[in-house]
């Protein structure tokens, strides 16, 4: 189920320490790139055409870093 969808643009580049989601997402990369890394070290690129599901609501997170500007699609998912 879907509870809330929106499309957000960042001209500013973010960086974001480690941090958990207050729920699942669904983002949708449109334009920029964002680099994610996980509480195990691993990290993604992820760029225009991409898609990832944000589950971490709890423990470490994520991290995020942008590496240009960003316009994506998100949704938030209810379980």
């Amino acid at each position: 189920n879907v509870a809330q969808e929106r499309i957000s643009e960042f001209s500013e580049l973010r960086s974001m320490d480690f941090h958990p989601l207050t729920e699942r997402r669904l983002i949708f990369h449109l334009r920029g790139e964002v680099e994610i890394q996980v509480s195990d070290g691993g990290k993604q690129i992820f760029g225009p055409g991409d898609a990832r599901l944000m589950e971490d609501i709890f423990g470490e997170g994520h991290h995020h870093q942008d590496l240009s500007p960003v316009i994506q699609a998100g949704v938030v998912l209810e379980d």
